[in-house]
């Protein structure tokens, strides 16, 4: 991602120019004293910079400094209403790494307010800050930062295009204590939700980042919390990542806001979209537990405390985002990629901090520089209450607004040029809030112009209240908790607590005031009512199958919960039950009730062995049932009602009939049925029953029925041969084999029946021949089925070269082989008359399916999937049973199921596993189970405790089994010409500056496969500095005991002398003074960037020269060490000590031997020597034994 300077200055304008009374809950953007730094970004790359922009109103004189320092970094005069941008240099400045103190913070002052901007950018990442002042620090924060996107980076160096979220803590006093409680694991692995301090001074800062190891994953600190004594700066975000984090998006850039105080934080934002692109990100941090958020009309989330919740809005989705307790809302925009079309490819990640609508300012002042990538696209989002309306301008102009319905407030969206500009309100009272923003290419920007950082107190409010400050307690729940916030120092309730918060259980009116030290006073109050809902599901009831009964609670409610898990208001019921609703109104409070449903059926009407045909009767019983009530009937013709089943017709005709059953419930079945009263015809008919005939018989139909409207059924052997009407003479097939041979004839005239039967016609035999199961697998037994009228002998031909002959009808045959076989069976009476039938592909004998894998690639499979299929005579329209017993569930990727394949598994969990296989043809041919082997690969990973050090490098490596089942053995080279072998084995490296190939062969006990495993370069040993040093003089003397050092180290680039008194150095080339006589040892330890050390140490003299003694002492002196006149110093024995003092006579007045002894001034009498010269001589050794004497005199005073 390319991205091209942008700077935006905004100059925030005086509001208020003449004295008065200063509130202190007022707080601004705008200060003289600030307290900042810069989180770390991609400075890897060439041109990376750090720039601070100044702006004011008014002339100011400033003064900059870095870390500790009191000598100013930068001393200069800003210009009214004229920019002034600053360069750092950012390895002064910009904080490296994570978990680590730094005395990078940067402190700026200024003799009049001024706004401060800090700008972080790379040609591939940048962002800018909105710096607070020192006084709209708070103690309370929790970070909002944004999901790493690790991407791209370089083993050697740790640099990434997109890697970390982090945050930074800048002390603005000395020695305070910060409390941290990280939400994932820190770069320096420091666990998630455990609380650790640290203790900052003015000057330091402190960063932290997610952990950075691809291993360990990346992870969003945003929802740390911060708790400080004393105020700080927390700045959060991102290194460098994509937005949104978690996808393939293109492209990346740095993330860098300061993060206002939890005093601050509000319930009411208003989200407005960024002009030009197609959604933006969200984000929304709550503060404390159990907070209600509502995004415009969508359904409310619950966070608790440090939770956060991520959503996206298209470019038409304005909204309000109320909630019921503090939160903090960030909107970030998305990366290039995310809606490249929609845009022509100009945008990517900034993230904005969205003040709440209560944080308004009233004029601002501010000036967009030209960009090389940024041409038009510049936009600056306002928001106002719908009264500020026409009362804002910009430029001169009345801003344009479009009013977001049903909120009170409305936006603006205005597209504005490079240069200056100024927005202000043309009334007291009607503030903004004011956002700017560009896009260009890959070059984004965006930040908060218009907007203040009072201290706020809100006991908050339901967020269905409508506005109303309004809690809701369901009857039955929990007391309530309302918080006024930690930033106050006194609290007084309406209660007549004190603390922050109170629980509230009774409904009425809650009140608080709170105060801070410096005087800033607050109040609020909130009512709290208890809420009952009631819902009424009505009596229980009996309803008549199959009808359904519409239970409905009512619409009080915004959510419902059925005991059949339905979630509408209204449910359909159908089947008996208890039915149990649960509601939930819109404050959350719970009502339920139940109602018991039954259903019984309506009758049963039988009418199975009614007939709707009565031939021959007017008066009739109808024959019809009911499982229960009783039945009536109305004949529909002309209304006559039957109490009953029992009817009548007055003549032969068709007549209608409604027959119902009624029960107890007044549940009642009822149909109409039709029915036909009929007279009976007469038949008869006549033929010869002595003659035998051949296939053929004419018989005529005799007797007074209609013949075109009659219909005539010819019946024999009990066979219907023809049924038609007015079929009055027919021509019977006699051929037809049966025992016998009767001729029954039915006529049915206008649907009554009358029938007669000739017995005993004789005829020649007729043949039927069949199979019991034409089709069978080899070798295959079927019977054969024949039956005759007559008394007959059977002649079978079977197809595959076998007979029978005889009396058998129905016999047994075997055949051996598959394939189509045709059979032939002839019949003789007993009279010598013969009949025969020959069926083609009359059976068919099918073979079995012979069953075969397709080959592996290999005999040890890798750890990636296979395939294997079936391979045989069988085809697709054939089942295939697999057996896949022995593989688990995840390590059948593909299931061939009951097809050919193929079956694609992964040997996921266990070293071998057996396929099992079986085939079953289209013809039910079944096959034995055929089965293979199949292995895989040992499956290990290998580890090493270390990957780099300083020699010697001891390592722990660690081969890790991947498959618990496998029995796998290890052997080692540590690419040093040493082996090992095991599951853990040390070894250490000596050679300095060295790359090791690691190389791990497993192999396994269970399957005999074996796999090697070789990590290239996986083992650096670092460079090894080597110390030296030379000194001026190897023996000094106390009177001149200065000695310089001369570093000769080379590999180096930090030193640590140690000159064995007491006092050290870090300097590269060091001159010392010994102050204490005596041999010293002095020590030089060395470290190169990769911290390897070396040591090397050289002795040397301190000698004793000579004394310093005072020239004058008084025993009235009022310091005690000034009443005595003693020669002692360093270095002096005490053995051979003899010190004398002399008159001007030359009198001894004072003499030690053998011991170190001071004169008070007294005579050897006891009184006081005069005042006036004195002279002595001191003989004394040193510590190496050396004798010396040294004379002169000194003076006694009083």
């Amino acid at each position: 991602m390319k991205f091209v300077l942008l700077t935006f200055l905004f100059l925030f304008l005086k509001t208020i120019l003449v004295s008065g009374q200063v509130n202190p809950c007022r707080k601004s953007t705008e200060g003289k004293d600030f307290w900042f730094g810069f989180m770390e970004s991609r400075h890897h790359q060439g041109g990376h910079k750090n720039e601070i922009t100044l702006t004011s109103v008014y002339e100011c004189n400033y003064k900059i400094f870095i870390g500790k320092s009191t000598t100013p970094y930068a001393i200069g005069i800003l210009a009214a209403n004229s920019p002034k941008q600053i360069p750092i240099d950012w390895t002064l400045v910009e904080a490296i790494g994570s978990e680590s103190i730094q005395e990078k913070a940067i402190h700026l002052v200024s003799d009049n307010p001024l706004n401060v901007y800090a700008l972080n950018w790379s040609p591939n990442s940048a962002d800018v800050a909105l710096i607070f002042p020192s006084e709209s620090l708070g103690n309370e924060y929790y970070a909002m930062c944004y999901t790493p996107h690790l991407s791209k980076v370089d083993p050697n160096n740790g640099n990434a295009e997109g890697k970390n979220s982090e945050l930074m803590i800048v002390a603005s006093e000395d020695n305070t204590v910060v409390d941290i409680t990280p939400t994932v694991v820190t770069d320096h692995l420091r666990p998630a939700n455990s609380t650790y301090s640290i203790t900052i001074n003015k000057g330091e800062l402190y960063q932290v980042q997610s952990a950075n190891v691809a291993a360990i994953n990346q992870g969003d600190l945003t929802g740390t919390y911060i708790k400080s004594n004393k105020p700080v700066a927390l700045f959060s975000g991102s290194y460098s990542t994509t937005v949104p984090g978690d996808l393939g998006e293109c492209c990346f850039d740095h993330l860098y806001e300061q993060i206002p105080p939890l005093q601050t934080w509000g319930r009411k934002f208003i989200a407005v979209p960024l002009k030009s692109r197609e959604k933006d990100t969200y984000r929304v941090l709550a503060s404390e537990d159990n907070t209600t958020i509502r995004i415009g009309n969508q359904t409310p989330i619950v966070l608790n405390k440090g939770q956060k919740s991520e959503f996206m809005l298209m470019h038409t989705q304005p909204s309000l985002i109320e909630s019921d307790k503090p939160v903090l809302l960030a909107q970030y925009s998305n990366s290039q990629s995310v809606d490249k079309q929609f845009t022509n490819g100009d945008g990517d990640p900034f993230m904005v901090i969205v003040s709440p609508v209560n944080q308004t300012r009233e004029r601002v002042a501010f000036v967009a520089y030209k960009s090389v990538n940024i041409k038009d696209k510049y936009f600056i989002n306002v928001v106002v209450k719908d009264d500020a309306i026409g009362k804002v301008i910009l430029d001169g102009v009345p801003v344009g607004f479009q009013s977001l319905i049903g909120t009170g407030f409305s936006y603006a969206q205005v597209k504005i040029s490079e240069g200056n500009h100024i927005i202000e309100s043309t009334e007291q009272g009607k503030g903004f809030i004011a956002y700017v923003y560009g896009f260009g290419g890959v070059e984004s920007y965006g930040y908060g112009v218009g907007f203040n950082l009072d201290i706020v107190l809100d006991l908050g409010s339901n967020v269905n209240a409508s506005g109303e400050k309004l809690l809701v307690r369901c009857e039955g729940a929990d007391p309530l908790t309302i918080n006024a916030g930690n930033a106050f120092d006194s609290y007084n309730w309406s209660t007549g607590e004190t603390t922050s918060s109170i629980k509230i259980s009774d409904a009425g009116w809650y009140k608080v005031t709170v105060a801070t030290k410096d005087g800033c006073m607050l109040k609020d109050s909130v009512e709290l009512q208890v809420n009952k809902p009631e819902i009424k599901l009505g009596n229980d009831t009996t309803i008549c199958k199959p009808e359904t009964i519409v239970l409905d609670p009512g619409n009080a409610f915004e959510k419902y919960l059925w005991s059949q898990s339905s979630t509408t208001q209204k449910i359909t019921v159908d089947k008996d039950g208890i039915y149990k609703v649960q509601g939930t109104n819109k404050y959350g409070c719970i009502a339920t009730d139940f109602i018991k449903v039954a259903f019984t059926d309506r009758p049963k009407m039988n009418f199975s062995k009614l007939e709707s045909l009565i031939c021959g009767k007017k008066l009739v019983i109808l024959n019809a049932t009911t499982d229960k009530g009783q039945f009536a009937a109305k004949r529909v013709n002309d209304g006559f009602a039957f109490n009953g089943l029992e009817v009548s017709v007055p003549a032969f005709g068709d007549y209608s009939f409604n027959i119902k059953a009624t029960d107890e419930f007044s549940c009642f079945s009822d149909t109409m049925i039709n029915f036909r009263f009929r007279k009976i015809p007469s038949i008869d008919f006549s033929v010869d029953s002595v003659k035998c005939y051949g296939y053929n018989l004419d018989v005529n139909y005799l007797g007074d029925a209609n013949v075109l409207a009659t219909e005539f059924v010819w019946i024999f052997g009990g066979d219907t041969i023809n049924r038609g009407m007015g079929i009055n003479s027919y021509k019977i097939p006699l051929g037809i084999n049966k025992a016998t041979r009767d001729l029954k004839l039915k006529v049915t005239d206008q649907g009554c029946m009358n029938d007669k039967t000739l017995h005993d016609i004789k005829v020649i035999p007729n043949l039927k021949m069949w199979v019991t199961d034409s089709l069978g697998c080899e070798p295959f037994t079927t019977q054969f089925m024949a039956n005759n009228t007559e008394t007959v002998t059977f002649d079978w031909d079977f197809g595959d070269g076998s007979r029978f002959d005889g009396s058998m009808a129905n016999p047994n045959h075997t055949y051996q082989s598959d394939g189509f076989y045709p059979v032939k069976l002839k019949v003789t009476t007993n009279k010598g008359c013969t009949n025969e039938v020959l069926i083609e592909n009359m059976v068919y004998v099918a073979p079995i399916p012979t069953v075969g894998f397709t080959p592996l690639l290999s005999e040890c499979l890798g750890k990636e999937n296979h395939t294997i299929s079936y391979l045989g005579t069988a085809d697709l329209l054939d089942t295939y049973i697999w057996n896949l017993s022995e593989f688990d569930a995840d390590e059948v990727i593909q299931n061939p199921n009951t097809t050919q394949g193929p079956l694609i598994f992964n040997l996921k969990n266990k070293p071998q596993s057996n396929i099992g296989l079986k085939v079953i043809s289209k013809y039910g041919c079944k096959s034995e189970e055929a089965k293979v082997l199949v292995k895989r690969e040992p499956d290990f990973t290998m580890n090493s405790s270390l990957v780099a050090g300083c020699t010697p490098l001891d390592i722990l490596f660690t081969a890790i089994t991947g498959d618990p089942v496998d029995q796998v053995s290890y052997t080692w080279d540590f690419g040093n010409g040493t082996n090992g072998s095991g599951n853990q084995v040390n070894q250490v490296y000596d050679e300095p500056n060295q790359k090791y190939d690691i190389v791990l062969t497993a192999l396994s006990s269970i399957t005999g496969c074996s796999e090697i495993l070789n990590s290239k370069d996986l083992i650096h040993t670092n460079p090894k500095p080597k110390a030296g040093f030379s000194m001026d003089n190897s023996i000094v003397y106390n009177d001149k005991p200065t000695v310089n050092f001369l570093n000769s180290s080379t590999g180096a680039n930090l030193y640590m002398w140690d000159f064995s008194d007491g006092s050290t150095s870090d300097q590269k080339d060091v001159s010392h003074y010994f102050s204490v006589t005596g041999y010293r040892s002095v020590l030089l330890e060395v470290f190169n960037e990769f911290q390897c050390s070396d040591t090397v140490s050289h002795k040397l003299l301190v000698a004793f020269n000579r004394i310093f003694p005072p020239n004058a002492f008084s025993p009235n002196a009022p310091n005690e060490i000034d009443r005595e006149f003693k020669l002692i110093s360093n270095g002096i024995a005490q053995k051979g000590y003899h010190f004398t003092i002399l008159s001007r006579w030359n009198d001894i007045v004072f003499e030690a031997r053998e011991e170190i002894k001071g004169w008070n001034g007294q005579m050897p009498n006891g009184l006081p020597a005069p005042a006036g010269n004195y002279i002595w001589i001191l003989n004394f050794s040193d510590f190496l034994g050396r004798p010396h004497r040294q004379t002169g005199t000194v003076t006694l005073v009083y």
